[in-house]
Formats: structure tokens, sequence, C-alpha cells
């Protein structure tokens, strides 16, 4: 008999250690490029919104940080691209197993999410935490540089689409860029 999901929640539940299982599901990951947090009970420093696609070597990461920071735009007239656009909800029964086999399907170059850079570094950091990895819901607040004010709040939820969108850019190596309009800073 071995250690399951539900003993693993419990842990988390009770501010055990399961850093052992946060390290196990980095090495899952193909050692993501955002750290594996066994437990996300204070605050962490959010990656950086091109995190993923550095880690992949795509171009596309100083055009996303340079757009960001309000230094670049993407070029005009650059190659014609095929589009599709998928409306999900963020969470639903089927959404994300949709959301998996249509970029299974498609085998995308790119994935565009609706999210702002911001809430991507957020979902970022939760997608590959151990309390996402056995199915924990957290919800989470953005405190600005100083931490002396609230500048956002949200609620993750294992399985989402954004979390789902993250992984399987990740383990796909397909680069993902964040398209939602960026919020102020924090």
């Amino acid at each position: 008999m071995g250690i399951t999901v539900n003993d693993i929640k419990r842990i988390i539940n009770v501010g055990g250690n399961v850093s052992a299982y946060a390290e196990l599901w980095h090495k899952s990951l193909k050692n993501s490029p955002v750290p594996s947090l066994p437990i996300i009970d204070r605050p962490k420093p959010l990656p950086e919104e091109g995190a993923l696609l550095k880690a992949l070597g795509s171009s596309l990461e100083p055009v996303v940080t340079g757009w960001v920071k309000g230094e670049t735009l993407p070029p005009e007239g650059g190659a014609k691209l095929e589009i599709t656009v998928i409306g999900l909800p963020l969470c639903g029964a089927n959404s994300s197993r949709f959301l998996e086999n249509v970029i299974d399907e498609v085998k995308p170059d790119v994935i565009a999410l609706d999210i702002t850079p911001l809430w991507l570094s957020a979902h970022m950091l939760y997608a590959f935490s151990v309390p996402c990895a056995v199915g924990m819901t957290i919800s989470a607040q953005v405190l600005s540089k100083n931490m002396a004010q609230l500048y956002a709040g949200e609620t993750f939820y294992p399985g989402n689409t954004n979390e789902t969108a993250i992984l399987k850019s990740w383990l796909g190596k397909i680069p993902l860029v964040p398209i939602g309009v960026p919020l102020l800073e924090a």
C-alpha cells in the first residue's frame, strides 16, 4: 500500500511537509521552468510572464516581455497566420478535456491564451504546484511589490482551461503567449 492523492491533500491541509512530492512532480513535468511548490501558504514571487517561452527557446519571449513593458509591439505585415479560435469557459465538466483534444488534433505552433501577463504568471505558479497536481482549489491574492496592498485576487481551480493550456504548452513544447491586456504594474 502506498500514499494516495487524498493522503497528500490531508498532509497539505494540516501544514505538513510534502516537499518530496514537489520534487517528484517537478521531474514528472520534465523539470518545469517554474518551481513545483509543495504548498502555497505565504507570499511567493511570481515567475516572469515569459518563463515558458524562455525555457522553450521561443523567439516570441522578447516580443511578449517587451509588449508587457510597453517597449515593443509585434512587427506589422508578418507571415500569414491560420488562426483557430476556441471559446471555452474557464471551468467546466469537459472544457479542459476538450481543450486537450483540440491541441492534440490541431497541433498548433503557438497557443494564445486570453489572460493578462500578470495572471499567466500566477496561473503558472499554481499549475506547477503540488496542490494543483492533487486537485486542490486555492484562493490567492496578488499583492503590490511592497506587499502593502491587495492588487487583485482570484480562485485557482485544478483542471481549468488556463492550467490545461499551460501544462499542454510545456509538455508539448508549444509556445504560449498571453493576449489579455496587461494590467497596470503591481
